[in-house]
């Protein structure tokens, strides 16, 4: 097997997490430049950016083909939701305390309103939709 390595160009900072979409064809990056991208993997180029709500978002997963789930700096765990390929937020999952940031979550594989979350303080926590 050969190793080849392709140079995707978007972000002007960091990147903290990529998340591969259902259909395999896209993958999402989440920057520390408080954006998020979609990538087409077959062409090599950014379809789309988004700018991030409530400052740095640190994770991310596929709820499912519509739906993503997102871990932010701001204490916050938001669902956003791919209406007409533009996202919006759906909702809030868990307001937390403002000196907390949630820096990785984990999305149940069998009950997707559960959400596992792990913080800057040390924390993990799970939290019902």
């Amino acid at each position: 097997m050969r190793h080849t390595e392709e140079d995707f160009e978007g972000h002007t900072r960091v990147v903290f997490s990529l998340v591969p979409c259902p259909n395999e064809k896209y993958v999402l990056s989440i920057s520390m430049d408080r954006t998020m991208c979609v990538w087409n993997i077959a062409e090599n180029q950014c379809l789309a950016r988004y700018g991030m709500l409530g400052g740095f978002a640190y994770d991310a997963k596929m709820i499912d083909a519509q739906n993503l789930v997102l871990a932010c700096g701001d204490g916050m765990i938001r669902v956003l939701t791919n209406q007409n390929r533009s996202l919006n937020l759906k909702r809030h999952v868990w307001k937390g305390l403002s000196k907390k940031r949630i820096l990785s979550l984990s999305v149940h594989p069998i009950d997707s309103s559960k959400v596992a979350c792990g913080t800057n303080d040390g924390y993990v926590s799970v939290y019902v939709a």
